[in-house]
């Protein structure tokens, strides 16, 4: 997958809203994007065309611009800024398994959250390895999953979704 890793900046000595218009980074406007700032791990949503931030004064957003997915797919992680880039190798979907996995590589020990956007008609049935899986939690539409590594080496995780009744 890719994803575009922007910064957004206010530099002035009051609040600003700034205006980002997609098409600026190079992306399509009739598309539709998922947004997440990487600072405050929040999920900003779902945007088409542009997106506007109310940034404090001199401070700044570093934000994951991914293009929206009918499945789940992993927007950032709590590793670098770059929410991905330097630690995720390989992520695949499997549509008939319904099984997001991936390998994690420059990984440190401690805590590593993936932060997983799911659309409605699906919910995680299972992480693994089960043996540094510390748990997830749900805000809509978005799932932290977190891992407890011991060891300085790469790890292979799955997430397991099932189908949600009703949803679509």
């Amino acid at each position: 997958e890719e994803w575009n890793v922007v910064g957004v900046f206010n530099w002035e000595s009051y609040s600003q809203r700034i205006n980002v218009p997609f098409e600026k980074l190079g992306l399509l406007r009739n598309e539709k994007y998922l947004v997440y700032e990487s600072w405050g791990e929040d999920f900003l949503g779902e945007f088409q065309g542009a997106l506007e931030l109310e940034l404090q004064p001199t401070s700044s957003k570093i934000l994951a611009i991914h293009r929206v997915l009918p499945r789940p797919q992993v927007l950032s992680t709590s590793r670098h800024i770059t929410s991905g880039a330097v630690d995720l190798d390989g992520v695949e979907w499997n549509e008939k398994k319904l099984l997001l996995s991936g390998r994690s590589v420059n990984v440190t020990p401690g805590n590593y959250t993936l932060a997983v956007w799911v659309p409605r008609g699906y919910k995680l049935a299972k992480a693994s390895p089960a043996s540094v899986y510390q748990g997830a939690t749900m805000i809509p539409s978005l799932l932290r999953v977190t891992f407890r590594l011991k060891y300085l080496k790469p790890f292979n995780w799955k997430l397991e979704f099932s189908r949600v009744e009703g949803q679509a």
